[in-house]
């Protein structure tokens, strides 16, 4: 399972080329810590298109540590991602 990470807006986004499930959600949520260790330690938000929507909202169910919440989106490339608010985006500039 290949695994992209990438920044979008105030946004980083993860997601895997595989079937939503508990398992790659998991993995594609590690290896955003993994790049970006200043994520907070708080559950994202699953995105999901509306062929996955109903995975992701039982996916979101079964891992509430994972996602917090879930938005019906469409264009995601691999059709879900997980998302979270960069930190570094909120701060001020002098």
């Amino acid at each position: 399972m290949t695994v992209r990470t990438w920044r979008q807006g105030n946004a980083l986004m993860a997601s895997a080329d595989a079937e939503l499930d508990a398992d790659a959600l998991a993995l594609a949520s590690a290896q955003a810590h993994k790049r970006w260790p200043w994520i907070p330690a708080e559950p994202g938000i699953l995105l999901a298109g509306s062929d996955d929507w109903e995975q992701a909202l039982d996916v979101a169910r079964q891992r509430p540590d994972l996602a917090a919440d879930t938005r019906q989106v469409e264009g995601l490339t691999d059709g879900w991602a997980i998302s979270w608010v960069d930190p570094d985006s909120l701060r001020e500039t002098p």
